[in-house]
């Protein structure tokens, strides 16, 4: 019996140490990837953490999240192992100053923005990240295209492999800086190939604006940070030969753009719910059987948008419950009618998804207005603040809701009479419903999976030309080619002519003789 007992006793320490062995063994031969996204954007670090958790399904990959600790709420819902720097309370209250300059001037708000990235810099360096991302060995860099620490680890640590997210499309750097400058809707100019000259003078004078502004904006950060200089931060850590670029684009809706080869349109990521629904918001949408769901409060340029302009529309459709999310902002004491649930932090998937509700009020954040049409839900979007505008036109040219560009057009009956007109005209439904099954057409996580799968096998593909930014004058605007098209029409022209005189010359000889 004691034999049996000690044979047996033998045998499970065996057994044990084959499964450590096993478990570091595979632990040891593990890709490490690290995901960051840009602090204090709900949206954005959501679609970043639905990537990542789709990655970490898979046992050859080691996630791990780079976040500013204002972002830990979202990032806590993950199955990375974090990486945390920053103090929340500090950092936000730089975030409060730079919308309230946003709010009172443009430059104001480019000075306050720079204020808020410089804190964030110093956060990352102070609280010794980039030390901790060295430990322990980073393969693959997956970083938003506004998260500096990210960019800043990936040049410090020499990190190969990297692809960069855009989460948006319409209206990004690389619309304004690639496509034809003319036909580029900018602060609210329509999507239409017969514009007229006012608005392509309008288009082309604010892209130069635009570009001008980004590039130098970059210049400035890169070159405190990073040390580069201007001509290179964009092929070196945006748009890397090396490199992937990743942009939210939907076939089908957003309208047609040039990219660089190594651009890949990967369609609308989506979210879990980050954040558990609450007994109050179930009790309340049991009340009704119409939901309208409004996310407005807490982005840059909507700081000071007056909440009670939504009153007379509460008042006005009593029959139809409203859930209001307000954020962090300073008038979210304000009263409403019994329809009107406010919450800080909804979770906007579990809401959008329901079928109570009939129609979103948002802020024209490309996350959002996705979002909302991949549930098949018209918008009515408040477009007056960044590239807001120009989400908010595609909106209209698509047929799938209304817009209000200015915050003088926001006025308690504009909106009531938006509303009404949404929830009454059956074509914003249909055509949400339409551009809805475009979106879940492509399982975009698993997409973006089996890129990353791509490029840890094989690299970058070596056919890829070229980027843009690396081309010269001649090549950009195919000069040396036009040159060559023009020398050889000539050519011919001159060819005719000759033929055309020997003719002609031809003829009167005979008629003399």
């Amino acid at each position: 019996s004691s034999d049996l007992e000690m044979y047996l006793s033998m045998l499970n320490k065996i057994y044990l140490c084959l499964v450590l062995s096993c478990i570091l063994a595979l632990s040891a031969g593990q890709r490490k990837i690290l995901f960051s996204s840009f602090p204090g954007s709900d949206s954005r670090n959501e679609v970043m953490i639905s990537i990542a958790n789709k990655i970490a399904e898979d046992p050859q990959y080691k996630c791990y999240g780079l976040l500013h600790y204002s972002d830990y709420h979202i990032w806590r819902h993950t199955n990375c192992k974090l990486i945390i720097y920053g103090n929340k309370t500090e950092y936000l209250n730089v975030v409060y100053e730079s919308e309230k300059a946003v709010s009172e001037s443009f430059m104001n708000g480019f000075q306050s923005f720079k204020n808020m990235i410089d804190k964030i810099m110093r956060d990352f360096r102070e609280d010794m990240a980039l030390e901790r991302i060295e430990e322990i060995g980073i393969d693959m860099m997956f970083c938003d295209i506004w998260s500096y620490p990210c960019l800043l680890a990936s040049q410090h640590l020499n990190i190969s492999r990297h692809i960069t997210l855009n989460p948006v499309c319409a209206g990004n750097i690389l619309n304004l800086m690639e496509t034809h400058p003319s036909y580029i809707p900018t602060f609210n100019t329509q999507y239409s190939t017969e514009m007229t000259f006012a608005e392509r003078f309008i288009n082309v004078v604010n892209t130069y604006i635009m570009k001008t502004f980004m590039v130098e904006f970059w210049e400035l950060i890169h070159k405190k940070f990073m040390a580069i200089d201007r001509d290179h931060w964009a092929n070196k850590y945006i748009l890397r030969a090396d490199g992937l670029f990743m942009q939210q684009c939907v076939p089908g809706f957003n309208y047609a753009e040039y990219k660089p080869p190594n651009s890949i349109d990967v369609g609308y990521i989506g979210a879990k719910a980050s954040r558990d629904i609450t007994d109050n918001i179930d009790h309340f949408t049991s009340l009704y059987d119409k939901i309208i769901y409004i996310s407005i409060g807490t982005n840059e340029g909507f700081s000071d948008f007056n909440l009670e302009n939504l009153v007379y529309s509460f008042e006005q459709l009593s029959n139809i419950g409203f859930i209001l999310k307000i954020g962090e902002r300073n008038d979210r004491n304000i009263t409403f009618s019994k329809n009107v649930l406010t919450v800080v932090n909804p979770p906007e998937e579990i809401i959008l998804e329901s079928n109570k509700t009939i129609l979103y009020v948002t802020h024209g954040g490309w996350n959002s207005i996705l979002r909302g049409l991949n549930h098949g839900i018209p918008l009515l979007v408040f477009g007056w603040a960044y590239d807001r505008g120009t989400h908010a036109r595609l909106v209209e040219y698509r047929g799938v809701g209304e817009i209000i560009l200015t915050q003088k057009e926001a006025t308690p009956n504009n909106i009531f009479a938006k509303i009404q007109k949404l929830i009454n005209t059956n074509k914003y439904a249909t055509n949400a419903e339409k551009i809805s099954r475009v979106i879940r057409a492509k399982d975009s996580r698993a997409f973006i999976k089996d890129w990353v799968d791509f490029y840890f096998d094989f690299g970058v593909d070596n056919l890829i030309v070229k980027s843009f930014y690396q081309k010269g004058t001649i090549e950009y605007y195919n000069i040396d080619v036009i040159c060559v098209i023009a020398l050889v029409h000539i050519l011919l022209l001159w060819m005719l002519k000759k033929v055309i005189v020997k003719c002609c010359v031809g003829k009167r000889k005979v008629k003399t003789e």
